[in-house]
């Protein structure tokens, strides 16, 4: 899965044509940081934290940590993505309702 590649559209009208890779993932779990990034969905945050819950219980997995993004249906700002692309190993992005 090495260099992958995928494009995603936004659809909020932005003419602006953008290229992602996918993420490297690690092998293992064992002793990352995770993030958990809500979009403030309704009930996305008890699902998120619910996860979050089970990864350290199961998982020696070294912290969890809880993100906001932007109101629902707007895109995440730059600094907050990168600031959690900063302090977790792995992201787990999820909506609700």
């Amino acid at each position: 899965m090495d260099n992958m590649e995928n494009i995603f559209m936004d659809p909020t009208g932005a003419t602006e044509d953008a290229t992602n890779h996918v993420a490297v993932r690690p092998e293992t779990l064992d002793g990352v940081t995770v993030g958990l990034l809500w979009n403030r969905k309704y009930n996305g945050d008890k699902l998120l934290k619910s996860i979050g819950d089970l990864l350290k219980r199961e998982l020696p997995i070294k912290e969890v940590l809880f993100q906001l993004a932007a109101e629902s249906g707007k895109p995440t700002p730059a600094t907050i993505l990168d600031e959690v692309a900063n302090q977790c190993d792995v992201v787990v992005a999820g909506t609700g309702d």
